[in-house]
Order: C-alpha cells, then sequence, then structure tokens
C-alpha cells in the first residue's frame, strides 16, 4: 500500500510507462559480444558471420575429356612401338574395355575361308588371331570402335558392311552371325556366301 501511494505521489505508473525494455535498462553496460534479450536473431547472424569469414569456396575443376576405348597398339614389327601413321602395314587397334586387339579389315570370303585366313594370320608381328565371336563384334560395336575408324586401317565407309562372326546359327549351323560394326544391325548369313567382310582378333 505504501508503496502504491509512493507512485501516485510521484506520478509514476508502471503498466503505462510506455517505454521500452532498451530505454528502462539504457543506464546498464551491455557486453561487446552479446545481443539484446529482445533480438536473439543477431547472435546467429553473428555466428553465420564468423562461419563465412573461415570457409573458403570449393575449387570447381573444368571436367576431364572421357578418354577413348581404343588406342593404337600398332608395332614396327612386334617389337617397338608405332603408329598407325607411320606403320601402316601393321595398323592394329585395341579395345581397352574388352582388352582385344583388332586387325585391319580383310579380303572378303566365306566363313570358313576367314576362319582359315584368320586362324593363319601373323600380324603387327604377332601370330594367335582368330575371328571375333558375334558377341565380340557386337561388344565392338557397343565400345564404339567408329571412333576408332581411321585410313591405314578401317574407315567408317569399311564399317557399314556385315562381318563374319566365328558364331553358327543356333537354329541352322549351315549359318553364321554376322554383325554390321557400323549401325550394329546382325543377322544369319549362309556360310558359303562369299561376300561377307572379315576382321582378325587376338
Amino acid at each position: 500500500m505504501k508503496v502504491l501511494m509512493a507512485a501516485a505521489i510521484f506520478g509514476i505508473s508502471f503498466g503505462m510507462c510506455g517505454c521500452s525494455n532498451e530505454a528502462k535498462f539504457a543506464g546498464m553496460p551491455m557486453a561487446a559480444t552479446e545481443a539484446p534479450a529482445s533480438s536473439p536473431g543477431a547472435t546467429l547472424q553473428t555466428a553465420a558471420d564468423a562461419k563465412a569469414e573461415v570457409e573458403t569456396p570449393a575449387v570447381v575443376n573444368p571436367p576431364l575429356e572421357a578418354p577413348s576405348n581404343w588406342v593404337d597398339v600398332t608395332t614396327t614389327n612386334g617389337t617397338m612401338p608405332s603408329t598407325c601413321n607411320a606403320t601402316p602395314a601393321n595398323c592394329t587397334m585395341k579395345d581397352t574395355i574388352s582388352g582385344l586387339s583388332w586387325s585391319n579389315k580383310r579380303p572378303d570370303a566365306t566363313w570358313q575361308g576367314a576362319s582359315d585366313h584368320c586362324s593363319a594370320l601373323t600380324y603387327n608381328g604377332a601370330a594367335g588371331w582368330r575371328l571375333p565371336t558375334h558377341e565380340e563384334l557386337m561388344n565392338a560395336y557397343a565400345h564404339e570402335i567408329k571412333i576408332a575408324a581411321r585410313a591405314n586401317w578401317m574407315t567408317l565407309a569399311n564399317m557399314q558392311a556385315y562381318f563374319w562372326s566365328a558364331s553358327s546359327s543356333s537354329s541352322n549351323t549351315n549359318f553364321a552371325r554376322v554383325v554390321d560394326l557400323w549401325s550394329g544391325y546382325t543377322y544369319n548369313a549362309y556360310k558359303k556366301e562369299p561376300n561377307y567382310a572379315v576382321v582378325c582378333v587376338r
């Protein structure tokens, strides 16, 4: 009661002051690193600013060019490394995915003639060549053999032909699977037909 009477005497009303909390505490010292209790967001902003100062932006490297699946493994005569341009008679490309080396395009032949030719072939200083299987020809297409095309090996025009595979047809052994390396098309061809393309692998 005495407090209320004193307030009345001095004209002070606690409920009707109209002053802000900041004004009430204006005379009180405040730590430099603290934000007023009424603005908690200020403390969060300060922390974010501090984090931004110590963080460094990520270094963005330019994308690397994808390596080719095909490499030139031509040699002078199976001994010294060379290139298709330097030793065109031995031009050999290797599929780095399958690990198979591929000869240049051989003369057209029957299926048996193609098989015999590859078996007897000594090329790029090495023996042990053979006719590729149907799966290997299809894999060569899938591995983008077209990007390996070159004048001393197989051009894109050379690849637009059906190549004999070593795989006989499952329904009739008088036929073998052939593959167009340019388009990936495949079908059965009569083995005695002499006009199909030949390539050898090892």
